[in-house]
């Protein structure tokens, strides 16, 4: 028997084992994510029940996975006006809101010129936004408090505001000009050719045409900046300027001395519905944009 044909005989086609550790490997991971689903689904539902019972009955062996007999409704007045949630959930609003618009209108431009405009400077600027997105926030909190406090901005949200725009401008350029390098030049060049300056195939050619990427970084980071706390902590301490992530947190502790549980988690579905609601309406969309993003 010669060297080939002992070869044909002892090895198996690399083509028969790939599929097989591919197929093992998805099966696994699509049942691992069905069940870490499952698990945030059956404690979102949790909460949303125990919202509407009164201490007693969420700690109740017998009745705290039971459907309420007379939902308590007043814990969620009690959440909105006497816990100030109410004030928090519209000061956040109003943060993030204009943070985010503001973020994606100062990306766009940028990420398009990262992307079009070959220059030396223009990959190492694309590496520092890389790298901006890396440092963590608790590092420059100190920083920014002195330098707020030198121009009164401290405990004040239009400071804040400003804050969340510098935190996510290096996420939202970065995503950005992964893209618009995904769109094709062509419609460019031929803008070039019927005399269009820059700046106008950007606002009506390119634009148009990143409408899902935008859509994407301004969903996502509306939902991170909902959430948001850390920077609350430090920046802010009046409470009528306080953001939902800074109210729920006194709410939980407030619930811990008077054992009103079941405010506190009528707190969580105010806070959690609207990132729920804007996934639901706005997923597909999110999920287009970051593929097509990653097409290059």
């Amino acid at each position: 028997m010669n060297i080939a044909q002992r070869d044909k005989i002892t090895r198996r086609p690399a083509s028969q084992e790939a599929p097989l550790s591919r197929g093992a490997f998805q099966v696994v991971g699509t049942v691992t994510i069905w069940i870490w689903v499952g698990f945030n689904a059956l404690l979102l539902i949790w909460v949303a029940v125990a919202s509407l019972k009164d201490s007693t009955a969420i700690f109740s062996q017998s009745k705290a996975f039971s459907l309420p007999s007379a939902p308590q409704w007043a814990n969620y007045a009690n959440a909105w006006v006497d816990s100030s949630i109410g004030r928090a959930f519209f000061n956040t609003l109003g943060v993030v809101v204009i943070a985010s618009v503001v973020v994606v209108a100062i990306s766009a431009p940028a990420a398009y010129a990262l992307s079009r405009f070959s220059t030396r400077a223009a990959s190492p600027m694309t590496s520092l936004f890389a790298i901006g997105m890396g440092i963590p926030l608790q590092a420059t909190v100190i920083p920014i408090f002195v330098g707020f406090q030198g121009v009164g901005l401290v405990n004040s949200l239009t400071g804040l505001t400003l804050v969340y725009i510098a935190a996510q401008t290096p996420f939202t350029v970065f995503l950005l000009t992964g893209f618009f390098r995904s769109l094709p030049f062509e419609l460019e060049e031929a803008a070039a050719i019927d005399g269009a300056s820059v700046l106008r195939s950007f606002r009506e050619i390119m634009l148009p045409l990143a409408k899902p990427g935008l859509i994407t970084a301004l969903t996502l980071n509306i939902v991170f900046l909902w959430n948001e706390t850390a920077l609350v902590l430090y920046l802010v301490q009046d409470d009528t300027k306080f953001t939902l992530g800074r109210s729920l947190l006194n709410l939980a502790t407030v619930a811990t001395y008077t054992s009103n549980w079941g405010a506190m988690f009528a707190g969580c579905v105010i806070v959690v519905a609207p990132v729920l609601l804007t996934y639901i309406l706005l997923g597909r969309r999110i999920t287009e944009g970051m593929t097509l993003g990653a097409a290059k």
